[in-house]
């Protein structure tokens, strides 16, 4: 496809929009910057600004889905944007226009871009579990925004096991999807009841003990607190935040997703989408450390998505495993073209193998093994490499061929990854 179409395909849902809007700008003589009034319906910036946004994301896209019921809706707020449009906007003044909201829902300004959602006024944690396989395989999604409870203590609906139906529906998104990153918070306090913000508080006391429980078994869930940050004084009735208090919803998600959507050095997401899961640090410009055990793969992408001949060189560390992964591993991709075409190499401290294999369009080949000598030491630091030639990988341990293969895979990023195992990496080098 030519650039000419390409364009025109990413302006056209919101072309109408967007001529209305410069003739309201050029009317006024007027532009403002995206940092200028983030709650204004109508955002003055230019055609050519989202030309660029949506030709800059055609490939790369983050699905989020906000999830959950009517304050995910937006009820209380102005043209029922809620917390979606100033964290959308929030993301794209930072410079992160690769994210798009997603779900069968629909509600927010005329000029918001971004109005999807799953949002379900009413709804408690149950009836989100009845809908949400159907709605994740129609709208699968990388990062999940899930604020959901309020009904079930509203309704007075088995109070004592909301804590136990939000586990259950954590467990059933990770099962379907289980690389997609769930955010899920301590819901926001009431002002209907005393005794039903009490059972809030009580609910939001559980969420930290079973998501920790989740992250220990491998699981890429995390929680927020919005209960401490929105007061009953940001409320536009006795449940649902006003403008300001979906500013501050804004705030927390926004945190929270900056570490995920951004990384230090180049390490980020893939450019196809695949987001970053597990938890990792970045010391340096060269080094990163894998911190996560359980499973499933932890992982991390950097690099041209366009590559097609290169080499990847890390030194790599073992630091310790879990007890939950048959073959814990890590290593890296020595090549990533998206979540069902990869290749790795990695080192398997359980069976003292070198490892190899790749996964053509959702298919694993042949897992190769070369064993390591009996002196290995796990502890000290080795060089990991592979170079890539067309569609020939010739890998390297410490500077000594150990196997070369060919895979029907000619364009990819690299990245590194680790299965129940925590490791660190070093001295990076990619050329």
């Amino acid at each position: 496809m030519d650039k000419k179409r390409r364009s025109t395909r990413y302006i056209s849902p919101l072309l109408s929009r967007r001529r209305m809007f410069l003739s309201i700008a050029s009317f006024l003589g007027t532009s403002l910057s995206l940092t200028d009034f983030w709650w204004v319906p109508i955002r003055f910036v230019t055609e050519n600004f989202y030309v660029r946004l949506r030709m800059k994301t055609e490939r790369g896209t983050i699905r989020i889905m906000p999830l959950g019921d009517s304050i995910t809706y937006g009820t209380g707020s102005s043209y029922s944007n809620g917390y979606r449009a100033p964290l959308w906007y929030a993301l794209v003044d930072a410079g992160i226009v690769n994210t798009q909201f997603v779900g069968s829902q629909s509600s927010g300004s005329f000029f918001f871009p971004e109005r999807s959602h799953e949002g379900h006024p009413g709804w408690r944690i149950d009836q989100i579990s009845s809908k949400i396989s159907f709605w994740l395989t129609q709208y699968p999604s990388d990062i999940i925004l899930l604020h959901i409870g309020t009904n079930d203590i509203g309704q007075r609906f088995a109070v004592d096991t909301v804590p136990t139906r939000l586990a259950q529906l954590i467990d059933q998104i990770n099962a379907l999807l289980p690389l997609t990153t769930i955010l899920v918070a301590q819901i926001i306090p009431r002002a209907d009841h005393a005794f039903m913000n009490q059972q809030t508080q009580i609910y939001n006391m559980a969420i930290p003990d079973l998501v920790q429980t989740r992250v220990l078994q491998g699981m890429p869930v995390q929680y927020v607190d919005m209960y401490d940050v929105v007061s009953v004084h940001d409320l536009a009735d006795e449940l649902h935040p006003n403008d300001n208090g979906y500013k501050k919803m804004a705030s927390v998600w926004y945190n929270a997703l900056l570490p995920i959507l951004t990384h230090t050095y180049g390490w980020q997401a893939s450019a196809t989408g695949t987001a970053v899961s597990g938890s990792w640090e970045y010391p340096d410009a060269q080094t990163v450390r894998s911190l996560s055990l359980g499973v499933p793969w932890n992982q991390i992408f950097c690099g041209d998505i366009d590559a097609t001949d290169y080499v990847i060189q890390i030194d790599v560390q073992f630091v310790h495993g879990g007890a939950t992964s048959a073959f814990p591993k890590y290593g890296i991709y020595a090549c990533y073209n998206n979540y069902k075409n990869f290749v790795l190499a990695c080192l398997d401290q359980k069976k003292g193998v070198f490892v190899t294999n790749a996964c053509i369009e959702g298919n694993w080949l042949h897992w190769q093994e070369t064993d390591l000598p009996a002196s290995f030491d796990l502890l000290q630091y080795h060089t990991l490499s592979a170079e890539k030639r067309g569609s020939t990988f010739i890998f390297f341990l410490d500077g000594l061929i150990q196997q070369t293969r060919v895979f029907p895979i000619v364009n990819g990023q690299v990245g590194l990854m680790t299965d129940d195992t925590a490791a660190n990496f070093r001295n990076l080098i990619i050329q």
